[in-house]
């Protein structure tokens, strides 16, 4: 019974981190959006899509994480990038890999 309320609370903290990060991550991506669209100059424009770009990284390695507590491979993420598991270990893993 332990294993499976453990298993369970784990997976609702898996969801509730991935839906309050996810959505932080795509307000700013949005935000940045929006800025790009209403650029004037274009130092303007791409200092708005280098915003864009670091939110979206940020969410990629929080959905990368998110996978791999989930029980994905490195293997699986490497394939959705057309990479080897080497490769995606290397563009996304820190030391302190979530298993």
């Amino acid at each position: 019974m332990t294993i499976a309320l453990d298993s369970l609370e784990s997976n609702v903290l898996d969801q509730y981190r991935r839906n309050v990060a996810g959505k932080r991550h795509v307000n700013r991506i949005n935000a940045a959006l929006i800025a790009l669209d209403e650029a004037s100059t274009g130092l303007e424009a791409l200092d708005a899509a280098r915003r864009a770009r670091v939110c979206a990284e940020a969410l990629e390695r929080d959905l990368v994480k998110t996978a791999r507590r989930q029980g994905h491979s490195w293997a699986d993420i490497g394939s959705l990038y057309n990479m080897t598991k080497q490769g995606a270990q290397q563009r996304f893993s820190d030391r302190g890999d979530p298993r």
